[in-house]
């Protein structure tokens, strides 16, 4: 056994200095007739076994054909040895004998080739006489003439259009094999304005347009929505009794300002907050206890881990060699050593959500919206500020402008409700700043928790 491994050893290293070259080539010239006396190795039949056949034989093992013969007549061809199989052993063979180390094999019979076919000449392939040993099926051929050529005409002409070349199509009138040639420039888009529309207080305004050439339309020029413009004002109920609302100035929308209220011990009066809903206790506390262990954590993309979330939960204070946090696995991450239970987030696996599971801030905002849990909604941060509701603890999430965008989660941690302050995960690290989105945001949803 080891000496075989040996040998084919050796055999593998004259197979690496083997320079494989793919050449064109007739089995049989035109002036032969095909010989009877076929040699193991010879596969283009000159009478020896050269460079050329050794390079068509290491093509045919590493798996192509850079001959004309079918894979079998190849195969056959190649069993130098003549043991029944085409393999290594047979290219070192074919090495020495071509360096003249070893003999020259000859078959077993003398193969007698007949008449079989006469192929005619296309565009592509020349025509030839083929030959086929009535015994071993060995197979030949005697070339008569050159291919054809393609003769091709002038088909149909396509105009250019917007963002696509003009050419002419030809076709071949032996084989019909299409060509397209004689190729123009694409045309420019030429557009023309068909309407406007103006910006509310919470849609972007855009300006449509139409090509005059191939009628595509598009939108641009946005203009960003107003926002609504809150006036608190006292306005009667359907049982005559007086409510503060918050008015907008600009489109009427109301909504109440008046917010439930919380009992002694901080927690909410008949609402569901998203820490109970999630079984997280103290947030707040546990965050003052570990500001140390979070702050300063590198920021880390959710993309390099939409298959394993947790990656963006790690703050360094708790694994040092932490690849970091995105600004939801932060969320996540406190709510967890908190004791709070991931998996009730929406996610791919449980079929509610998109992948990236709690690490993903759009499952948060499903979680938001359909759970049940009490949030307040807000359409700028101004306007957050200026209602003086946020507590310290409170998630703050906000929504993308339009798609494609990203959204934005972070904790609130003023000591008022109108200190402007959050602690988030941003490009710079996990750190406390001012309120702000570094992406277009429609609104801004504050979600409480218990104090």
């Amino acid at each position: 056994m080891r000496s075989y491994n040996i040998f084919k050893l050796i055999a593998f290293v004259l197979l690496i200095i083997i320079t494989i070259d793919v050449f064109s080539f007739a089995a049989v010239p035109d002036e032969n007739t095909p010989s009877s006396e076929v040699i193991f190795g010879d596969i283009n039949l000159n009478g020896t076994i050269d460079a050329e056949d050794i390079n068509f034989m290491a093509a045919f093992l590493s798996g192509q054909n850079a001959t004309e013969l079918s894979d079998e007549q190849v195969e056959l061809r190649s069993d130098v040895n003549s043991d029944g199989v085409f393999d290594i052993e047979d290219i070192t063979l074919a090495v020495l004998i071509s360096a003249g180390k070893a003999d020259l094999p000859t078959r077993k019979h003398k193969c007698d080739f007949k008449y079989s076919a006469e192929i005619k000449a296309n565009c592509v392939d020349g025509g030839y006489i083929l030959y086929k040993c009535t015994e071993c099926g060995l197979e030949c051929r005697e070339y008569t003439s050159e291919p054809l050529g393609h003769k091709y005409k002038k088909d149909k002409t396509i105009e250019p259009a917007c963002e696509k070349k003009g050419y002419t199509l030809y076709i071949c009138s032996r084989c019909n094999k299409k060509e397209k040639n004689d190729f123009t420039q694409s045309l420019e888009h030429k557009w023309e304005v068909t309407g406007t529309v103006e910006p509310s207080c919470l849609i972007e305004g855009y300006t449509t347009y139409k090509c005059s050439i191939c009628k595509r339309i598009k939108c641009d020029n946005y203009t960003p929505a107003y926002g609504h413009s809150w006036e608190k004002q006292l306005l009667k109920n359907n049982d005559g009794k007086g409510q503060y609302y918050y008015v907008c100035t600009v489109c009427g929308e109301k909504k109440s300002a008046e917010p439930p209220m919380p009992k002694k011990n901080g927690s909410y009066l008949g609402v569901l907050t998203i820490d109970t809903y999630l079984g997280a206790k103290d947030t707040v506390e546990f965050l003052i206890r570990h500001s140390a262990d979070y702050l300063g954590t590198k920021y880390v993309s959710l993309s390099r881990f939409y298959n394993n979330p947790h990656g963006c939960l790690h703050p360094a204070g708790f694994y040092p060699d932490s690849p970091g946090l995105n600004c939801t696995g932060f969320v996540a991450s406190v709510f967890e050593q908190c004791g709070g239970d991931l998996s009730l987030v929406p996610s791919s696996e449980n079929g509610l959500g998109a992948k990236g599971a709690y690490a993903n801030g759009f499952n948060w905002r499903r979680l938001i919206e359909n759970s049940g849990v009490f949030y307040y909604k807000f359409y700028t941060i101004k306007e957050a500020l200026d209602s003086g509701l946020m507590q310290k603890g409170d998630i703050i999430y906000f929504h993308p402008a339009r798609y494609g965008l990203d959204c934005h989660l972070g904790i609130f941690w003023g000591e008022n409700g109108h200190d402007d302050k959050i602690w988030h995960s941003i490009a710079q690290g996990n750190c406390i700043t001012n309120i702000k989105c570094a992406q277009a945001y429609s609104h801004m949803y504050v979600v409480p928790v218990q104090h």
